[in-house]
Order: C-alpha cells, then sequence, then structure tokens
C-alpha cells in the first residue's frame, strides 16, 4: 500500500521542547495529522498526538509547526482545498490542543489560522521572520512579536520544482532555491518584502520534480536542503553548500525510498546536522558533522 507524509521542520520552543507535525495518508482513505514532540535533541520522538483527520481521501496536506516558549502551533492545508484548513494551537507543551482563531493574541497564530492559499513551503529565520512561498507567490511574517505583516509578489521566478526552498540573505532578502526540469535554479530579492526578484543562476542537474521536505542554515553560514523527486518517489537526499550564492552541491546523503516522506533538516545545539523523517510507522534518523559529511543513521 503507498502511503504518504508531508510536514515542515522541527519547531523548537524557549524551554527547549522540540516539536515537528506530521500529515499522513494511508494512500486510500485516511488522512491524519500528529503531533510528535520530544524533550531535547538526544531524546527520542514519542508515539505522537492525533491532532486532527480528514477522511474520503484524495487530498494532499501540509503542516507547519510554529513555537514562541512553551506555545506551539500547528497550521495545515489541503489541495484540493477541503474546507478551512486545520490550525490548532497549544499552550501547555503539547498535551493538549485547541482550535486558533483570527482572535488569538498572538498574531502569527492568528494569521495562520486563515491562511488564504495553499502554502507549500515556511520558512524561519534566526532573527525570528517567517516567510512562506506557493508557486509564484511569497510572503513574510516580520518580525515575529509585533503585527503580522504580509507582502506578496506577483511572480518571484516561478516553480522550477514541486517545492521549493527558501533561505534569508544578509541585508534583508530572500533566495528561493528550486531543483525541477534539469535544472537547478536561484531567485534573489534584496529587499525585506520580497517584491522584486532576479534570477542568481541556472545550472543543469540531475532534477525532474524534486520536493524540497526542508531546508536549514547553519550558524557558521552553511546552507543545506533535504528532498526527493516527487513522481515516482526518489531517493531521500541531502544537498548543501558554504557560499550562499554559489550551487548546491550532493548528495551527501542518498537514501532509496518507496514513498514520499517529508523531512526534517536542522543544526543541533551541539553543532551535529541531524534530519528524519516519518513512515508510517517509525521515525528514520541520521546525523552528520557537517551536511556535506558523512551521515549516519542514529535510529
Amino acid at each position: 500500500m503507498a502511503w504518504y507524509t508531508s510536514g515542515g521542520n522541527v519547531a523548537i520552543g524557549e524551554n527547549g521542547l522540540q516539536f515537528v507535525s506530521r500529515y499522513s495518508y494511508d494512500g486510500v482513505s485516511v488522512e491524519r495529522t500528529y503531533r510528535y514532540r520530544r524533550a531535547g535533541p538526544d531524546e527520542a520522538w514519542d508515539a505522537g498526538l492525533l491532532v486532527g483527520s480528514l477522511g474520503g481521501g484524495g487530498s494532499l496536506g501540509k503542516t507547519f509547526d510554529y513555537t514562541r516558549g512553551g506555545r506551539h502551533c500547528i497550521t495545515e492545508a489541503y489541495w484540493p482545498p477541503v474546507g478551512d484548513p486545520l490550525s490548532v494551537v497549544s499552550d501547555d507543551g503539547g498535551d493538549a490542543y485547541v482550535d486558533a482563531t483570527v482572535g488569538d493574541s498572538d498574531p502569527v497564530v492568528a494569521y495562520l489560522a486563515t491562511v488564504p492559499e495553499w502554502y507549500q513551503y515556511f520558512y524561519r529565520d534566526h532573527d525570528g521572520r517567517l516567510a512562506a512561498i506557493r508557486d509564484r507567490t511569497f510572503c513574510v511574517l516580520s518580525p515575529l512579536g509585533s503585527v503580522a505583516t504580509m507582502w506578496a509578489s506577483g511572480a518571484w521566478g516561478g516553480a522550477d520544482g514541486y517545492r521549493n526552498a527558501l533561505f534569508s540573505r544578509s541585508g534583508g532578502g530572500w533566495s528561493v532555491v528550486g531543483f525541477g526540469n534539469s535544472l537547478q535554479r536561484q531567485y534573489d530579492a534584496d529587499g525585506p518584502g520580497g517584491s522584486t526578484w532576479s534570477l542568481t543562476y541556472s545550472e543543469a542537474g540531475p532534477y525532474t520534480n524534486f520536493d524540497v521536505g526542508a531546508s536549514c542554515a547553519g550558524r557558521n553560514g552553511t546552507q543545506a536542503l533535504i528532498g526527493q523527486e516527487h513522481s515516482p518517489a526518489g531517493n531521500q537526499q541531502v544537498w548543501s553548500r558554504s557560499d550562499p550564492t554559489g550551487v548546491f552541491t550532493g548528495p551527501y546523503l542518498d537514501v532509496a525510498m518507496s514513498n514520499i516522506a517529508h523531512a526534517y533538516l536542522y543544526e543541533r545545539p551541539d553543532g551535529v546536522w541531524e534530519c528524519g523523517w516519518r513512515t508510517m510507522t517509525d521515525w528514520v534518523v541520521y546525523q552528520a558533522a557537517t551536511p556535506s559529511g558523512t551521515w549516519a543513521v542514529v535510529s
């Protein structure tokens, strides 16, 4: 039986709790969203908590996790659209969740409760800015903790892959990287609102419809992303670069997959890089000293 699990990157609260949510689809009729939690990077992910379900089949969901302190928010959208997107929030460290509403006192949670479109990718940078892309649209919520402001651009250059990576740039700008159509391309926006984009490079590569699961900018400036070819399901791969204007090289991790499973990828507090993805029943976790180093399975 085919299965599909999707979601965004790890969210870390100020109390050290780590969260990641995953939408799962059994390929037939059952769609569910679970919250997974652990006390820190050296702990195992828990068994998960069911926070939402959708029956009937035929939809693809994508989740995103947002934290501030002990508060955790999960938002989800479906394609094709099926009613309002799921958006729930926990104020007790992830033990229980309630529906988020427009009237929530947290401006980001209030925004995520009414995400107007099927955003393919969310990204949070080291300065606390939250941004999202969907095909040819872009928005940013900045700064976290103040009134959420959204900018949208008409076109940043197109969706070269099924899902593209997003990075913040020094000086407040943004970069979008797409793998697809046998090309790796990067588009840059100099301003914080992403109103004007320009093509930085276009390089040939072995990609058809690469689906980015997560991306991360390390503390030393290294950038990395993880993903897989979307159809048919390809290997889970990590690509990396040390220069934010350079081409991504790899793959440095290359694991055979029989189904689509979005992965998380981040630099742990101890400097170790970690990635992991959820099958329908288990977590698979790899670690490496650097994204371009040797990756070893740890669970």
